[in-house]
């Protein structure tokens, strides 16, 4: 009879030690799992971030690859878009084609913004964002997950601001 108390007991405790390392690997399987989804969120930002960072730069502060790239017959020829002959001053040649180029090929707008996975949206607007002049794109319907870039930009003689969005 004690030999039997004395299994009870063994079961007992394994039956309650199987139960508690049980929770500990369910709970590390849940950890881990929410920890690997945060961190592909994370990277995907990241990815995010600096595809719009360039894209904005490029736009902004050079004119191009070729630099005349708006008189080109077609753009295909090119390598790349710049919206500005000076820093930061706005050509609107170049925005006029840039948004035709959108409309028409948005593929190769994308391509050549370096967002070819990404969905991009861009609105030029006066400084008070009243007024837009110029949008091209597709706009984002979930801001959160969208990454958007401010730029001051100096478009038809006065300051106003150039806002790109990238989202997927």
């Amino acid at each position: 009879m004690l030999l039997t108390k004395k299994a009870q007991v063994f079961t007992i405790d394994f039956v309650l030690a199987s139960f508690i390392l049980m929770i500990i690997i369910l709970t590390f399987l849940y950890l881990w799992n929410f920890l690997g989804v945060r961190w592909n969120n994370i990277n995907e930002y990241n990815k995010q971030y600096a595809i719009g960072l360039f894209a904005t730069e490029s736009l902004v502060t050079n004119a191009g690859n070729p630099p005349s790239w708006e008189n080109l017959e077609t753009i295909n020829q090119n390598t790349s878009f710049g919206l500005v002959n000076e820093r930061n001053i706005i050509n609107q040649q170049k925005l006029d084609r840039l948004r035709n180029v959108s409309l028409q090929n948005y593929s190769l707008f994308k391509e050549r913004l370096g967002a070819t996975n990404y969905e991009l949206f861009i609105n030029v607007t006066n400084m008070n964002r009243n007024v837009s002049f110029y949008v091209m794109g597709n706009a984002s319907l979930q801001l959160n997950e969208t990454v958007a870039f401010d730029r001051f930009i100096f478009f038809n003689g006065s300051i106003s601001i150039l806002r790109l969005e990238i989202w997927k």
